[in-house]
């Protein structure tokens, strides 16, 4: 993120001089000095330099780089400071992110799934936003016998696949710390009946998430699985009522929390100072808040009862989902050093079901392109 607004996302900018504000309040004397680092460079350069035993006091990263940047040598252990932040408790375990039982960075805002609904055509069929994965199936059958698509989903063999299997993977019963080959054809069949019955488009398995958000924006879609990013856009371009809602999934299901983490580096010159730029920062309230400029979602449950969230009633699915479901990404199953390969064969599997494979042959492909890449 670049303080100065240079990259285009000046409201990512204001975010994380807030944080630098809200610190520097509560230290007077001492300054917060960003130094920006383009996305797709930072894990290396940062594990360039602890290797040479230096670093920055305070590291933000992508919060799914955290276990290869600990196992580098370039994060700090926190779990010392976490214990005794009063508000430690307000953040739920799927943004806390560890590393052999040690915490090294936690997640102020995230960004995740939900279900978007054209609440035109629920009206027609007169129904209400699913809650259970059965009434969402019901709902996609009523909306295909009337002549609407069920569902917009994506389905491409790489990351976005790995994202949006993920909670249909773990709502079927998938763990991938005990990987079970019949919970995770369970997971692909999920799939494989909405592709059969006509709910959701084949052409689903080549849509990213911009495609997926595309093609329900348009019109004559029911549901789109996508992400809170999307709510901006939908405001701003939906030409029918629409709504979210939380994914109707089973309570073993999980949803991923993308987005960055605050982190102590190191090799930081004062580790009590840099852990306080997280709990009397970016994990602050205001912090917090912040984060809903950027069109994110704030970590911490108890602003599900801020003004300033309550306001968005489409934030609320979001919000609420982050506690009941939120899952840390990338799996703590995984090693750190595999987590690109273990995204590519989830990514694959869930995309060659939705253009029609067979989802048993999927699970057992995946389930062999997995054993190596499990930490135990």
């Amino acid at each position: 993120m670049d303080p100065s607004g240079g990259n285009q996302q000046q409201a990512q900018a204001d975010m994380i001089l807030k944080w630098k504000a809200l610190f520097e309040a509560k230290h007077p004397g001492v300054t917060i000095e960003y130094s920006y680092v383009a996305f797709d460079q930072l894990d290396s350069k940062l594990i360039a330099a602890a290797t040479a035993k230096t670093g920055p006091d305070i590291v933000i990263c992508n919060g799914g780089s955290t276990a290869n940047l600990a196992v580098a040598g370039v994060l700090a252990d926190m779990s010392a400071g976490w214990g005794t932040f009063a508000d430690a408790k307000q953040f739920p375990d799927g943004v806390i992110h560890k590393v052999d039982g040690k915490i090294y960075s936690v997640q102020p805002y995230v960004n995740l799934l939900g279900l978007y609904y054209n609440k035109d055509i629920l009206d027609q069929l007169k129904l209400t936003p699913p809650t259970t994965q059965a009434e969402l199936e019901s709902a996609m059958a009523a909306a295909k016998a009337a002549g609407f698509e069920g569902m917009a989903i994506g389905g491409t063999p790489d990351g976005v696949g790995d994202f949006h299997s993920y909670p249909w993977y773990t709502s079927a019963g998938f763990d991938y710390s005990k990987p079970d080959v019949a919970k995770l054809t369970a997971g692909l069949q999920t799939a494989a009946n909405w592709i059969k019955n006509g709910w959701v488009s084949k052409e689903a398995s080549t849509w990213g998430n911009d495609q997926a958000y595309q093609h329900w924006v348009a019109g004559g879609v029911l549901f789109m699985q996508g992400g809170n990013w999307n709510l901006t856009n939908t405001a701003a371009n939906a030409k029918f009522k629409w709504g979210t809602t939380a994914l109707p999934l089973s309570s073993t299901g999980g949803i991923y929390l993308g987005g960055e983490a605050v982190a102590v580096g190191a090799f930081a010159k004062d580790p009590t100072l840099a852990m306080a730029f997280a709990t009397d920062g970016a994990l602050t309230t205001d912090g917090g808040l912040a984060s809903l400029k950027v069109g994110s979602i704030p970590s911490r449950t108890d602003l599900a009862s801020a003004p300033e969230v309550k306001a968005d009633a489409n934030i609320a699915g979001f919000i609420a989902e982050v506690a009941q479901f939120g899952a840390n990404y990338p799996p703590s199953a995984i090693k750190p050093d595999s987590v690109n390969q273990q995204v590519v064969v989830s990514g694959q599997a869930w995309s060659s079901v939705l253009a029609g494979g067979d989802p048993a042959a999927a699970a057992a492909t995946m389930m062999t392109a997995l054993q190596p890449l499990l930490a135990s």
